[in-house]
């Protein structure tokens, strides 16, 4: 009776660690996605560094192109920053469905290594009723 109890308690809990692996697969996902917007913009910074650099060796820079590219870069750092603090809060919360996800293992295994000795010493039980049993007829014979 108890060993069927904890058995549907360690499938529930099976199904609980199952639902979080999902769910740190799918936020592993979405840092991996965030963290190629990161790599991204880093690219598209690089580029406008570069095309500056280009414009003022070969001397066609001028106040207003220094300008859009002074506000170009700046939106790109202020972007770069935030999708930092974005992939910052994206790992946080991975670490906690991982945390999550750790003590489901635990508590599902720890069932598991319950059910296993409670169902052990049953058979142990078992055995020593049925030895008992035989050493019990085995005496009543010899009396007979």
């Amino acid at each position: 009776m108890q060993n069927k109890i904890l058995t549907r308690i360690i499938n529930i809990k099976d199904i609980e660690k199952e639902q979080l692996e999902l769910e740190v697969n799918k936020k592993m996902n979405a840092l991996n996605e965030e963290q190629k917007k990161l790599g991204s913009l880093k690219e598209k910074m690089e580029e406008t560094i570069y095309e500056l650099t280009n414009m003022n060796t070969e001397g066609e820079l001028n106040i207003s192109r220094i300008d859009f590219f002074y506000t170009h870069l700046s939106d790109l750092k202020n972007q770069i920053e935030s999708q930092k603090k974005n992939i910052l809060k994206k790992k946080e919360d991975l670490e906690e469905k991982q945390s999550a996800m750790l003590e489901a293992y635990k508590e599902k295994r720890l069932l598991e290594i319950f059910r296993d000795k409670m169902f052990s010493e049953e058979i142990r039980n078992t055995l020593i009723k049925e030895q008992k049993e035989m050493d019990l007829s085995f005496l009543l014979k010899r009396l007979r």
